[in-house]
């Protein structure tokens, strides 16, 4: 039963990939070209998810899966409506509705649909900002040219006065796709010596590519190719030094999509006297793949892509523990809290600092589990200290954070460690950060005394 408990919502996603699976297969062994391909596959899909209901009932017949609730019930007819839509999709060219049902009306569609039955709130801001600008250029554009983005290539003709407004939405699709894309990367505000670099480099090779410069091919080469030994480097430092998160490489998603951008420009020639035509089309297909892939990720990584507004952590840096910091820590927490830290390798010890001033670490070291399962390994959190004056910023947060990244890349599947109960401010922080918490008594032979406290503990 513990196998098929999630296997609603599993369903619900198969749902949405069907179509073009079916659409494959079917095109594969349909033999007759006159077949309408749309239609078998129609009919297929329908049997399909006529066998997956049978199966179910039997399952929840001979008491092998539960009924769904509500929840699972909401998340099926998501689902379906995934899968209607998306054939819509899949054969839009084979039902010639490839000018209406387009990407943008297809993942409004879905978007909608998840917040009525699912969510019940807005999600996922970027789509909700983009998709709707888009639909409405690429609707605009199409009564007024006859084309749209399937079009690209074949000849259109605007009505009297559309050739002004068709530049007015070619500017519109420029403005908004590089000038939201540069907003994005700005909000990363990554001022690392690698992030500076990768986006001089970007800025320096959008600029050379444009027809009305006069780069040498030799420069523009040299440029693509010292930004991608940067990206790489840029990857390769920060694992070396523990302070790689995913959402480097969001960046780098980010800043590549940048570039391609302004590539898309330089082929339409748009600054070279003013040139645009439906090429510009291809700007908002590309943003809305990559921005859908992006969110996808973030979703599936567990990673905060930026901050929209600026956060009290911003004046703090977070880095990982040195020597140099073990000492400081000595100096001014105590021997206690240096002989906590741990430096090393498969460990992670972090400090987060206001300027060279240490008001804030973590250390949490690896080790097995008792016996009968001495080969799984587990982080214990050994200590985590912020200076007073600092605290209730979310810096103890951060470090928790930080420090769940660090082990779940490591493949690590449980973070725990131990608190006295008298610290009421991290029994709520380990409550806040949903850590599950058992109460246990420790005995501390030296001292000959019993502590009561919480073992705190989260699966990775």
């Amino acid at each position: 039963m513990k196998r098929l408990q999630r296997l609603y919502f599993i369903l619900s996603y198969v749902f949405f990939i069907l179509p073009p699976f079916i659409w494959g297969l079917v095109a594969l062994y349909a033999e007759n070209p006159r077949l309408e391909i749309h239609v078998i596959s129609l009919f297929v899909n329908l049997i399909v998810l006529a066998v997956i209901g049978f199966v179910i009932v039997l399952l929840i017949k001979y008491d092998k899966l539960h009924v769904p609730n509500t929840n699972e019930y909401k998340q099926l007819a998501f689902g379906l409506v995934g899968n209607v839509v998306v054939y819509f999709y899949t054969f839009q060219n084979m039902m010639e509705i490839q000018n209406i049902i387009t990407i943008y009306l297809i993942l409004l569609i879905v978007l909608a649909v998840r917040v009525l039955l699912i969510t019940r709130k807005i999600v996922v801001y970027e789509l909700w900002i983009l998709l709707p600008i888009f639909l409405a250029v690429d609707t605009l554009h199409l009564l007024i040219s006859g084309c749209g983005f399937t079009n690209i290539g074949t000849v259109c003709y605007p009505n009297q006065g559309g050739y002004g407004w068709l530049y007015f939405l070619y500017v519109l699709i420029a403005v908004t796709t590089i000038g939201y894309y540069g907003y994005k990367i700005y909000l990363y505000k990554r001022y690392t010596f690698f992030g500076i670099v990768n986006m001089a480099i970007v800025v320096a090779i959008s600029i050379a590519i444009q027809r009305n410069f006069d780069a040498d091919e030799k420069l523009i080469g040299t440029l693509f190719i010292g930004g991608g030994f940067f990206l790489v480097l840029d990857f390769i430092v920060s694992i070396v030094n523990k302070t790689y998160t995913h959402k480097i490489l969001l960046f780098y998603i980010r800043t590549s999509t940048f570039l391609l951008l302004w590539s898309l420009l330089s082929e339409e020639q748009f600054f070279y006297y003013g040139r645009a035509d439906e090429g510009l089309l291809a700007l908002m297909v590309v943003v809305t793949y990559v921005s859908l892939g992006v969110n996808i990720l973030k979703s599936l990584l567990h990673v905060k892509e930026e901050a929209d507004e600026p956060s009290a952590l911003d004046q703090f840096t977070f880095r990982p523990c040195t020597f140099e910091d073990k000492e400081l820590i000595k100096t001014k927490y105590g021997e206690v809290a240096y002989n906590h830290i741990s430096l090393d390798e498969e460990d992670c010890s972090l400090v987060a600092l206001e300027g060279e001033r240490i008001i804030g670490f973590v250390s949490t070291y690896v080790r097995p589990l008792t016996s009968p399962l001495e080969a799984e390994l587990e982080a214990y959190m050994n200590i985590i200290e912020v200076a007073p004056g600092f605290r209730k910023l979310g810096i103890a947060s951060e470090l928790v954070a930080r420090t769940e990244q660090y082990f779940r890349r490591k493949g690590i599947k449980q973070l725990r460690g131990w608190s006295s109960d008298d610290k009421i401010e991290a029994i709520n922080l380990w409550r806040k950060l949903n850590f599950a918490l058992s109460p246990t008594t420790i005995f501390i032979r030296q001292k000959n005394v019993a502590i009561e406290g919480y073992y705190f503990v989260k699966k990775l």
